[in-house]
């Protein structure tokens, strides 16, 4: 399968899923969509992601301006994250106007976002995000962390899961939102995923890993990345639709919940953002 066929596999699969969530709602209609933008705002500057953010944008600015979003964000506080993502990018829609955060603001104002014992990362993302529209949690501004500290100790864990990738996800999103330079950034616990996912030939992991390593955190050393670039175009040469689930033993946590689509949906979409922007390792 070429790149660009690539491309339109993601696109058509991403229309269903976005139509999935406006239909039915459902936890597993969300996480699809979940999964998706925690990926396009990972890494929101690449030319590859335009038109799955243009798509994204349309929908969710629908979802805003009927206060979709602020209601699921009260009522399924373990979505804050995604939600969060959608109400950020939904201000790039060109439909999008001021005057649609106004029910989302009015629930903060009325203390029912942003009081929850939510993640450090989670509610710090959240509040950086929301500051960037006029909206202020008075609980977390001003707030300080080490979040460098906080995810590259991680390396501790004993096992790794699908925690860890949203865990990195929610950083290189916050980092972004602090206008963070890249060498201030956590490089070790990154770098040391992509490893274990290269060993273990997790296609779906090392997508992701990947396109993180190589244009949101300090880049990994040349020889992982043409490694990772060698795994991912046999994978796409020889495949005819989105990238396989990862392997049951690194899926599951008990702290998230995941969506087959979504998890599919996301990764071959950073395989071919990584793929197609090249990331300035070219063969030798």
């Amino acid at each position: 399968m070429s790149l660009a066929r690539l491309d339109e596999t993601v696109g058509a699969e991403l229309d269903s899923a976005l139509h999935r969530f406006s239909v039915d709602r459902t936890i597993n209609s969300i996480l699809d969509v979940g999964a998706v933008v925690e990926v396009l705002q990972s890494a929101p500057q690449l030319p590859s992601f335009a038109r799955a953010r243009a798509q994204v944008a349309a929908a969710a600015q629908q979802w805003l301006k009927s206060g979709l979003l602020p209601e699921l964000m009260v009522m399924k506080g373990a979505l804050s994250h995604p939600i969060t993502l959608l109400v950020e990018i939904a201000t790039e829609a060109p439909a999008y106007r001021s005057g649609d955060l106004d029910p989302l603001a009015a629930m903060v104002e009325g203390g029912l976002v942003g009081r929850g014992e939510l993640p450090t990362l989670t509610l710090q993302l959240v509040s950086a995000a929301f500051s960037r529209l006029g909206i202020t949690i008075p609980a977390v501004a001003g707030r300080a962390e080490d979040l460098r500290r906080i995810v590259d100790k991680r390396v501790l864990r004993s096992r790794s899961d699908e925690y860890d990738l949203a865990t990195l996800m929610m950083a290189a999103q916050l980092f972004r939102a602090k206008s963070t330079p890249r060498d201030s950034m956590p490089k070790v616990f990154p770098r040391i995923m992509l490893v274990e996912a290269l060993r273990c030939g997790h296609l779906n992991w090392i997508a992701l890993l990947a396109l993180l390593n190589g244009h949101v955190f300090p880049q990994a050393p040349r020889a992982m990345m043409l490694g990772a670039r060698a795994q991912l175009e046999k994978a796409v040469k020889g495949g005819t639709d989105l990238l396989p689930m990862p392997n049951p033993d690194v899926l599951y946590s008990e702290f998230l919940e995941r969506s087959d689509l979504g998890l599919r949906l996301r990764s071959t979409l950073a395989c071919y953002a990584f793929l197609n922007e090249d990331l300035h390792v070219a063969p030798l």
